[in-house]
């Protein structure tokens, strides 16, 4: 019987994260944020006057004013997000891993080793369409949801991630013997 064996790392001997190189997603994708945030917007805020304009009842002007201001505020800083969010979207390939870091205020960096991939999807909503940018989603074992996605894109470049995500699952699946015929 192997007696338990745990030592401890040093921190110094660690690699240095920092040194990655990360990529920027596209430019156009901060346009398609704003549009889409606009059209979204536009049509809350129609909602919320229509809703005042055909109402039945009189509306107390504390709600007049309320309304409009948490509604004002929300679209301030949904647009303060993306405009100075933006440039801390950013990406990595490494041979082992995928990287994906974001946030303006709250920063958070998510790894995800090829290992343990399930599979991915490139996905595009209608204005990423116009864009011609995708979403790289990729899925872990014991999730419902995507654990990494990885947006603004261009479409050949996520086709590209997609189809090495791809050759490293089939990879890990020829090294554990697990190969479909």
């Amino acid at each position: 019987m192997n007696p338990f064996n745990n030592p401890q790392i040093e921190i110094q001997g660690l690699p240095q994260a920092e040194s990655l190189e990360f990529h920027s997603l596209e430019p156009s994708y901060k346009t398609a944020l704003l549009i889409g945030n606009t059209v979204i917007f536009g049509i809350i805020g129609t909602v919320i006057s229509m809703g005042f304009i055909f109402s039945d009842e009189d509306i107390p002007s504390l709600v007049l004013k309320i309304v409009p201001s948490v509604f004002l505020t929300i679209v301030f800083f949904s647009y303060l997000s993306i405009i100075f969010g933006f440039k801390n979207k950013l990406f990595a390939v490494r041979h082992q891993d995928l990287n994906y870091k974001k946030g303006w205020i709250w920063k958070s960096r998510m790894v995800v080793p090829f290992k343990r991939i399930q599979h991915s999807e490139v996905t595009q909503g209608p204005i990423d369409r116009i864009f011609k940018l995708a979403k790289l989603r990729v899925f872990t074992a014991g999730g419902s949801g995507s654990d990494l996605t990885i947006p603004g894109l261009k479409l050949e470049e996520a086709n590209k991630l997609k189809t090495l995500i791809t050759s490293r699952i089939t990879d890990k699946q020829k090294l554990n013997g697990r190969e479909e015929e």
